[in-house]
């Protein structure tokens, strides 16, 4: 088989060479080969290349190649490839994965719906499976699927409408959010210390993006949601996971609730919770006194009752909040703290935040 060189893919693809193009399937020197073949047989549409294209998709050694394969079976659009697409769904290449997905989309068998519902739950698929199920006349109804469905969709107002099930979905997600989080931390000093080159600082990287975009969404959905999620907050904000407990501050600070105070500052003076768990980073304390400036005038008296903490770092952030929430209620006891050494500069940068006023001259 192809005995005098690299078979040429385009020009077999110009003269619709159906066989030469299945032929080249199984071109084992170069994957990008195999790739354009199966591109080119799914812009035949030849239904004769369906059964070696699933070939293809269940035995190629190349997440690309495998991938192509999908894409073709969806162009080409013959029901009998909807069974091996939807065991493409297992697949651990995620290319792969999203090409099934998209293909039983445009094939339109119902018989996807069912199986392509679980892949609202997987991240790196979800907006790809909503967009097929929208293909397949799929409605959603009032459950965790619906409330994953908008979510992809990017449909805030819809999620939010779930009510309780929104909630909750969205407080899973920001646990996900903590999971993707700690795992990226681990991955990224895995990879500096341990193993530098082995190249898991790019899937930390990946892993990270998506920490980053499951907490914004679930925060989007929380925020719409408003009132109600900020009890089912509060008891979250008790995970073990230093992680979680980060994310749930966060959108307690974006709800700007009252009732998120005191857990907040009782969090802020839990010097154990703020140094350990699975965050190797000094952030949560961070991320609790921006919630808490993002509260505002309500953290206030809690926060001076806060700047007797013996722990000096404890009382530094604890006056930055006050200096940035700017009531001029905390003068006073922040002008009374300028001869504790450990915080005086902290202290002088807060009181300037507030007009000056109880500076020493």
């Amino acid at each position: 088989m192809f005995l005098f060189g690299r078979p040429k893919v385009e020009k077999m693809k110009a003269r619709r060479d159906a066989a030469g193009l299945i032929k080249a399937l199984g071109y084992r020197k170069d994957w990008s080969v195999r790739q354009d073949a199966a591109g080119a047989l799914g812009e035949l549409g030849d239904v004769g290349a369906i059964p070696p294209l699933v070939d293809v998709l269940q035995k190629d050694e190349h997440g690309y190649v495998r991938s192509a394969a999908a894409k073709a079976l969806g162009k080409i659009g013959d029901p009998c490839a909807v069974e091996p697409l939807i065991a493409a769904l297992r697949d651990g290449n995620v290319n792969v994965r999203s090409s099934a997905v998209e293909a039983l989309g445009q094939i339109g068998d119902a018989r996807a719906i069912e199986p392509l519902i679980p892949m609202l739950w997987r991240w790196d698929v979800s907006k790809a499976a909503a967009q097929a199920l929208d293909c397949l006349g799929w409605q959603p109804g009032q459950d965790e699927a619906a409330a994953r469905y908008w979510m992809a969709k990017q449909n805030w107002e819809k999620c939010a409408s779930l009510g309780n099930v929104a909630v909750n979905t969205a407080i899973a997600l920001l646990r996900e959010s903590a999971q993707d989080g700690a795992w990226a931390q681990s991955m990224m000093s895995l990879d500096r210390f341990s193993h530098p080159g082995a190249g898991w600082g790019i899937m930390a990287s990946i892993q990270g993006w998506e920490c980053v975009e499951k907490r914004e969404t679930a925060g989007k959905v929380l925020t719409r949601i408003g009132a109600p999620a900020v009890l089912p907050l509060i008891t979250a904000l008790q995970d073990e996971s230093s992680w979680m407990k980060m994310t749930t501050a966060w959108v307690l600070g974006e709800l700007r609730d009252a009732r998120a105070v005191k857990p907040l500052v009782l969090l802020l003076k839990d010097k154990k919770a703020l140094t350990g768990g699975d965050c190797l980073c000094d952030c949560l304390g961070q991320v609790v006194v921006e919630a808490l400036v993002k509260v505002g005038t309500p953290a206030v008296e809690p926060l001076m009752a806060a700047l007797e903490n013996d722990d000096a770092g404890i009382r530094q952030r604890v006056i930055w909040a006050l200096g940035e929430i700017g009531d001029v209620r905390a003068v006073a006891p922040l002008k009374a703290m300028l001869e504790d050494w450990s915080v005086r500069s902290s202290v002088i940068e807060a009181l300037k935040k507030m007009g000056g006023s109880g500076l020493p001259q």
